[in-house]
C-alpha cells in the first residue's frame, strides 16, 4: 500500500513537472525572436559576451583573421533574455547602442570645440568645418574625373585613402585648432575665386583638364592676390 501510494506521488511529481517544462516550452515557442544590432559598439559587445549572449553577424561578413566584423548582432530569445539585455545596457549609462552620431551632430560637436579653443563664433567654425568637407569631396570628383578619363591603380588607391580621411578629425589642443585656422586664413585671403575662373577659362582652351580646375586655383591662387 505504502509502494502504490509513493509510486502514485511520483507520478503526480512527474506530471508536474512535466507540466510546468510544457508549460515553459510554449512561453519560449510563443515569444517573437529579436535580432538586436549592438551598432559595433565595443563596450555593448564585451558586456554581452561577458553575460552569455552569442554574437554574431547577421550578414556573415568575417575579416581577415578569421574573425566576424562589426557591427554584431545578438538574438533574444525569450523576455527574461530581453531583460538581462536591457539590464546591460542601463548599467552602460549613456554608451548605448543607439548613440551613434548623425553627420550633423559631428560637424556641430566639431565646430563647437573650434569655437571655443580659439574663441571664434560658431557661424565662422562651422565655415571652416565646410570648407574642410568641401575640399575632400572636391579632391574625390577631381580624381575620379581624371580616373574615368584613364584608369590608374596608383589613382584608385589614392581616392580610397581621401574616402577613408576625416577632415573632422578630433581637435587635440588650442595649437591644432590654432593651425586650422591659419589654414583657413590662409584660403580666404587669397583671390581664390579670381584663380578659380582663369582656371576655367585654361579649361576651355584645353591646357588643363575641367575636373582639375578647382585644384589648378588652390596651387596658383596666390599669384592673384587683390
Amino acid at each position: 500500500m505504502r509502494k502504490a501510494t509513493l509510486s502514485a506521488a511520483f507520478s503526480v511529481r512527474g506530471l508536474s513537472v512535466g507540466i510546468f517544462i510544457a508549460k515553459r516550452r510554449k512561453r519560449t515557442m510563443d515569444y517573437k525572436i529579436k535580432i538586436v544590432s549592438l551598432d559595433g559598439n565595443k563596450k555593448l559587445i564585451n558586456a554581452c559576451k561577458k553575460a552569455g549572449f552569442e554574437t554574431f553577424n547577421p550578414k556573415g561578413a568575417w575579416n581577415g583573421f578569421g574573425y566576424e566584423k562589426l557591427a554584431l548582432s545578438i538574438e533574444i530569445t525569450s523576455k527574461s533574455l530581453m531583460m538581462k539585455y536591457n539590464k546591460i545596457v542601463k548599467s552602460l549609462g549613456d554608451v548605448t547602442a543607439n548613440k551613434t552620431k548623425t553627420e550633423e551632430e559631428k560637424i556641430a560637436d566639431w565646430s563647437n570645440r573650434l569655437s571655443k579653443l580659439i574663441r571664434i563664433t560658431q557661424e565662422e567654425a562651422l565655415e571652416i568645418a565646410k570648407e574642410k568637407l568641401d575640399y575632400k569631396y572636391e579632391q574625390i570628383e577631381a580624381l575620379e574625373t581624371r580616373q574615368s578619363e584613364r584608369y590608374s591603380r596608383k589613382r584608385e588607391e589614392l581616392i580610397n585613402k581621401i574616402n577613408k580621411e576625416n577632415p573632422l578629425r578630433r581637435i587635440s589642443n588650442i595649437e591644432h585648432a590654432q593651425a586650422i585656422l591659419i589654414a583657413h586664413h590662409r584660403h580666404t585671403s587669397t583671390n581664390y575665386e579670381d584663380a578659380l575662373e582663369y582656371a576655367r577659362h585654361l579649361a576651355e582652351l584645353g591646357e588643363i583638364n575641367k575636373g582639375e580646375t578647382k585644384d589648378w586655383a588652390r596651387n596658383n591662387k596666390r599669384e592673384f592676390y587683390l
